[in-house]
């Protein structure tokens, strides 16, 4: 029977982390450490609403933290149906499920549900205007999970980075490191993320019992560019190592990508959640680099 609002459990209670195989929710269960319940899409097919009754029933976590998704931006511009299924309607269904049971549930997100306008701000309350299949799929997304289970959370984050994955950060200290030359963009602009700083959060905001949407990056857009030129000098590296480039002179792909997308995150605590917001991209650059040294 669906309950009227989100159970609230202890902050000790075991959480259930879909897409474990992935960089975020892999990065999420090591946050979580005996806690987490990690499910990769072997484990868990969240398009498959029976697998995931089951496996409610069966791990009886006290929240649930969906971090599966197709973020392979130009795969998903070739196959919508399947861009859609993975991002879109998978969610719902686990969303249906979390509903019934009324169970805390954490949906990530992504800023490149904005992007067509570049506008200066993107508030919470912005209506999608995504540029590419992923996106688009990622929008229908956060609506379909907030229509099924309207006490869940959607967390937007973007450019998140790490020092595992394929991300851009990872590649740039490499490079760095390496001495070789990196290239790096200079006319998009967004909010570098470091994972460390996202998981926390994601895992905060599943013991908290709120819901809706909410932008969980560090704070301060930047470009690559800058992120780049600044990681150079904290890792003692020239300058003249970062050639910025134009998103122009990147190799033709079939996915258009926003250029600007800032995202609106509160300058102080939230009074609701009492959560203080992200530390600036900075500091969350500087504490990449000292966990990258250790």
């Amino acid at each position: 029977m669906r309950q009227a609002g989100a159970r609230q459990e202890d902050a000790g209670g075991r959480i259930l982390v879909t897409g474990a195989g992935g960089f975020v929710g892999r990065t999420v269960a090591e946050r979580l450490g005996p806690r987490a319940i990690p499910s990769s899409r072997s484990d868990l097919d969240i398009c498959q609403e029976r697998q995931v009754e089951t496996a409610i029933g069966r791990w009886r976590p006290s929240a649930v933290i969906n971090a599966a998704a197709w973020a392979d931006v130009e795969r998903c511009e070739r196959d919508p149906a399947g861009a859609r299924r993975i991002n879109a309607l998978g969610p719902e269904r686990l969303a249906r499920v979390c509903a019934r049971h009324g169970l805390p549930l954490v949906h990530i997100s992504t800023d490149y549900v904005f992007g067509a306008t570049g506008r200066d701000l993107y508030r919470l309350d912005s209506p999608p205007e995504p540029v590419n299949i992923y996106g688009a799929t990622k929008a229908e997304g956060e609506r379909r999970v907030l229509e099924a289970w309207p006490q869940a959370v959607v967390a937007r984050t973007a450019w998140v980075y790490g020092s595992s994955g394929r991300g851009f950060g990872l590649r740039a200290a490499r490079h760095l490191v390496a001495g070789r030359v990196l290239f790096a963009i200079m006319d998009r602009f967004g909010h570098p993320t470091w994972v460390v700083d996202l998981a926390d959060r994601l895992i905060e905001l599943a013991g908290r019992g709120h819901s809706g949407i909410h932008h969980v990056v560090n704070r301060g857009p930047t470009s690559w560019y800058r992120f780049s030129l600044r990681l150079a000098r904290r890792l003692g590296a020239p300058d003249h190592r970062i050639a910025g480039i134009s998103a122009s002179a990147l190799p033709s792909r079939v996915a258009p990508r926003p250029r600007r997308v800032v995202l609106e995150t509160p300058a102080t605590e939230d009074s609701d959640l009492h959560l203080a917001p992200l530390r600036h991209w900075e500091a969350a650059q500087d504490a990449f680099v000292e966990a990258l040294r250790r």
